[in-house]
């Protein structure tokens, strides 16, 4: 970690100035000022698309560290701790709303269903590197040449001592062989002559000491890291992801994703997983755009179904006396029923959306039997009997013939087999045996029963 005044430089997901928490950006506030940031490209043009194998867009942020100043002692928050938007309303960091140079690349609309949703794509033949030299040189800070002293403290008969960093008061401490207790931070005193037994036991005892604490340091020190900074939030994303593929692997046939969700679980589930965390954020992209693909390529026929029911229901629909006030209902129960399949990152909830589709058909089918029979108006009444006198027999009317209902059912409802297995024609007679007898056994008196297939 820099000095105060130090300046520091480090690449980062684009989440980290775009993402709508702005705890990050407040705790970097906090310890550093920002000098500015460079966004370079993602996709097949990305920055890091050859070398890192990930089309992530990613920052560049530079930083100041300044000490005694937090962010809310602040009079006015620094601007990109918050969000903006660009020209075309797409949110991003205020900082490339105020600095749109800044941004190697066309802002755009990515994906929703992680992170900010925008990404940035630069055009095949991009010169990455000049585009990056020349926004380096649009940066600016002042630099302190100033070189910071060691403070000594010293003991009481002058003698300069480096206490050690981080030693609490009243501690004793080991400097060029000999023992030393602190006081405080400008005060130290000598204990112990050097090959008294006093100096040979508190010698090893220290060291002793000393070995241990290394030892839990080396587990802490991961610890405190994981819990101070992102790789929790990375921690985090990764275990819905894999959340996402355990819902849906009896669904996916896809090696880069299986290979890529193990290697992830490979990493979660090492019970000190924290030195591999700076792993999970190329796995989690790879993740995201191979389940993205796999996503739109099973969408298609969901939504090849969602708009076969849709046109089955409004064929019924059209010329009925329910059409008015059906239609704008019926509109609006298949569009969410689209976007959900278009905003859908699981896949085996996508797969139910089919079955959503078929339940809705039949739902808005048997709607329109209903509200059509009660707006249908009653058939006139019966001509009373006329005639009868002397040898005249008297007029009947015919009967009225009953108005028999109707429904809607699902073939899958009748025949809930998934496949049939044919050899001979005794096979054929049997399924086509079985299922007269479910068609029969639906038949309902007086009713009029529609199959949708």
């Amino acid at each position: 970690m820099p000095k105060d005044g130090g300046i520091m430089a480090f690449v980062t997901s684009a989440g980290t100035l775009d993402k709508r928490d702005e705890s990050t950006r407040q705790m970097l506030a906090d310890k550093a000022d920002f000098i500015g940031a460079i966004r370079l490209p993602g996709g097949k043009n990305g920055a890091f698309h050859d070398n890192a194998g990930t089309d992530v867009t990613t920052d560049i942020i530079f930083l100041k560290k300044h000490e005694g100043k937090s962010l809310a002692e602040m009079s006015d928050i620094p601007d990109w701790v918050h969000l903006g938007e660009t020209a075309d309303g797409l949110p991003i960091n205020k900082y490339f709303e105020q600095h749109p140079d800044m941004v190697l690349g066309t802002v755009v609309e990515g994906n929703k269903l992680y992170g900010s949703g925008t990404m940035v794509v630069a055009e095949d033949g991009f010169d990455l590197k000049s585009a990056l030299h020349e926004a380096v040189g649009k940066l600016s800070a002042e630099i302190s040449h100033e070189r910071g002293r060691d403070v000594y403290a010293k003991t009481a008969d002058g003698v300069q001592v480096q206490i050690p960093s981080n030693l609490r008061n009243y501690s004793f401490f080991m400097s060029d062989d000999q023992v030393f207790f602190k006081k405080n931070n400008a005060a130290c005193e000598f204990r112990f002559d050097k090959g008294t037994a006093q100096h040979k036991r508190f010698k090893a005892f220290i060291k002793a000491k000393e070995s241990a604490l290394l030892d839990f340091a080396e587990d802490y020190e991961p610890v405190k890291k994981f819990f101070n900074g992102d790789q929790k939030q990375i921690f985090d994303d990764v275990l819905r992801i894999l959340g996402i593929y355990e819902r849906s692997k009896t669904y996916i046939v896809d090696k880069e994703i299986e290979d890529t969700a193990a290697e992830i679980r490979k990493i979660i589930n090492n019970p000190t997983p924290y030195n591999d965390i700076y792993k999970l954020p190329p796995l989690r992209d790879t993740f995201i755009a191979a389940n993205v693909k796999l996503l739109s390529q099973m969408a298609e026929p969901v939504k090849a179904a969602i708009a076969d029911a849709r046109q089955r229901v409004f064929e019924e629909l059209d010329g009925k006396l329910c059409h008015d006030k059906l239609c704008d209902k019926f509109v609006r129960l298949f569009q969410e029923l689209k976007e959900k399949a278009e905003s859908c990152n699981d896949v085996a909830a996508l797969k139910a959306i089919t079955s959503e589709a078929d339940a809705l058909k039949l739902r808005c089918l048997n709607e329109i039997i209903d509200t059509e029979a009660r707006m249908t108006p009653p058939a006139p009444p019966q001509p009373p009997v006329t005639g009868g006198d002397g040898d005249t027999p008297p007029v009947v009317p015919p009967p009225a013939k009953p108005v028999k209902k109707r429904k809607s059912v699902s073939i899958k409802t009748i025949n809930n087999a998934t496949t049939w297995q044919i050899e001979t024609e005794d096979d054929v007679k049997k399924y086509v045996s079985e299922l007269e007898k479910r068609l029969i056994d639906t038949l309902e008196d007086n009713t009029v029963i529609n199959i949708e297939f």
